[in-house]
């Protein structure tokens, strides 16, 4: 049960009426929920990261911000990998998420979005690389 409540709680946080202290205590409740599922509360935010990925949803930052605090999954770890190799654009429609940028039969994330996705992807993997050790 809380590794779905985590994963709502971290889904409020894109709403656009959800910023600054409650975007926080909302982050932090998710990261709690999820780690007290252990390794399926990391399984369920890998699916969530590869869904937002998939949609090159602007959202996947908040997501991969909580990564590092989950327990270090081979899911986890590739569903972050996968985000720090991502292309910018890719061939696609739109999917369960909105992505940033829609073209004709193309999706992606602007430069921003982008730069801040894959520098989140790799701070995420060196501190799950770091609890393997």
């Amino acid at each position: 049960m809380s590794t779905e409540q985590g994963i709502r709680n971290l889904m409020r946080c894109y709403r656009r009426e959800v910023y600054g202290s409650e975007m926080r205590q909302l982050l932090t409740e998710a990261v709690e929920q999820l780690q007290e599922e252990g390794a399926v509360g990391s399984r369920a935010l890998a699916e969530l990261i590869r869904d937002l990925l998939n949609c090159r949803s602007r959202e996947i930052v908040s997501a991969l911000s909580i990564a590092k605090d989950l327990e270090p999954t081979s899911e986890l770890i590739s569903a972050v990998r996968a985000v720090e190799s991502a292309s910018q654009i890719i061939q696609g429609t739109r999917g369960s998420f909105d992505p940033e940028i829609v073209g004709e039969n193309q999706i992606g994330w602007t430069d921003f979005t982008h730069n801040r996705a894959t520098n989140q992807a790799k701070q995420a993997l060196e501190a799950l690389s770091s609890k393997l050790k």
